[in-house]
């Protein structure tokens, strides 16, 4: 995602922002109103939101979001921003969905009053998750149903990040010994702990959806911090899309 296309989200959300009339919530609107950060913009001064969302299913069309969890990143982890909000509804036929049980979402929240809360999060931040198009794919259907507007969301993607870094080493997944080989092959060598343990990071045990979120913003971080050692300056925005 080059300038054009930042600009092009801009100019997509004010499009929709004039479309929508009076119909969005404060929170909604804010997030369509908020100006892109710009391509040359050093990335510890771009704010982020790391984010991930547990699903029924891979299908934006069939399944639903379960749990979103948050967390921003402004040159480090804010961690008293994080948010894990479950979802009182999804579509789907199991008790239980990522160790989610139906007692919990019971007490949990509705789809619209998240949305809104995230939204809130979201203004004026580009988001980070690992394999990034599943995220914006739900958010935008979970916009349509809740709001009625399908909201484009930018940001960046840790796993295609972490695959052209190793690309640009010389290959397309970056060998270490100390992982193990069940999660260096080809098929998981860019899984999220796949990815974590190349920069040390260690594993994650909860695998909640802010567990992940806050799994994918450390991997993000030590990507930068290795790719300001490759670069010789400090990263850009540029740099990553």
């Amino acid at each position: 995602m080059g300038a054009w296309r930042l600009a092009r989200l801009h100019r997509g959300r004010r499009g929709l922002l004039r479309s929508a009339g009076g119909e969005l919530p404060g929170s909604a609107r804010r997030l369509l109103e908020a100006p892109c950060p710009g391509v040359r913009q050093e990335v510890h001064t771009v704010p982020f939101l790391a984010l991930d969302l547990e699903t029924t299913g891979l299908d934006p069309e069939s399944d639903g979001i379960v749990a979103f969890g948050w967390v921003a990143v402004e040159g480090d982890l804010l961690l008293g921003s994080a948010r894990h909000r479950i979802l009182r509804e999804a579509r789907t036929g199991g008790e239980t969905i990522h160790g989610i049980v139906h007692d919990l979402r019971s007490e949990g929240h509705e789809l619209g009053e998240v949305l809104e809360e995230f939204a809130e999060a979201a203004c004026g931040r580009l988001l980070v998750a690992h394999h990034l198009p599943m995220e914006t794919g739900f958010l935008a259907a979970a916009t349509a149903h809740a709001w009625g507007v399908n909201i484009p969301f930018a940001g960046v993607d840790t796993l295609a990040l972490e695959r052209r870094m190793g690309q640009r080493m010389g290959g397309g997944q970056v060998p270490d010994p100390a992982v193990p080989e069940e999660i260096d092959g080809e098929a998981g060598a860019f899984r999220l702990s796949a990815a974590r343990a190349r920069y040390g990071l260690g594993d994650h045990r909860l695998h909640d959806a802010l567990s992940d979120a806050v799994a994918a913003g450390e991997l993000f971080l030590a990507q930068m911090k290795r790719l300001e050692e490759r670069l010789g300056r400090p990263p850009r925005l540029g740099d990553l899309l």
